[in-house]
């Protein structure tokens, strides 16, 4: 069986400072397992800093990954995170970009 690796992309905004779940939806697989994100700035893995706590969980088709969270001083910059799981034997990738507003920003 070969394995194939899909990749979608997204993009949304969040406060510097602030915090955000997210979970993904695996279209069309039926069982996610293995789930795990890396969180990259300016092609450095900040993974450490903007995931420090908590676990990934899976349910069904869907995981929920840790709380992302954007440094205070991270205004203006723009996170890469990348999202994988194992989904019915696949592993599977989903990109998405964030970009980090500044608080006084309008």
């Amino acid at each position: 069986m070969t394995k194939s690796v899909y990749v979608v992309e997204y993009e949304t905004s969040i406060l510097e400072g602030g915090k955000r779940t997210f979970s993904v939806v695996w279209e069309g697989g039926t069982t996610a397992a293995s789930s795990d994100a890396k969180v990259f700035m300016n092609s450095g893995d900040i993974t450490s800093t903007a995931m420090p706590s908590g676990s990934h969980t899976q349910a069904a088709n869907v995981s929920t990954f840790k709380q992302l969270v954007a440094g205070t001083s991270d205004g203006d910059e723009v996170y890469v995170v990348v999202f994988q799981s194992t989904v019915d034997g696949d592993i599977r990738k989903k990109k998405m970009l964030v970009n980090i507003v500044k608080v006084e920003d309008e």
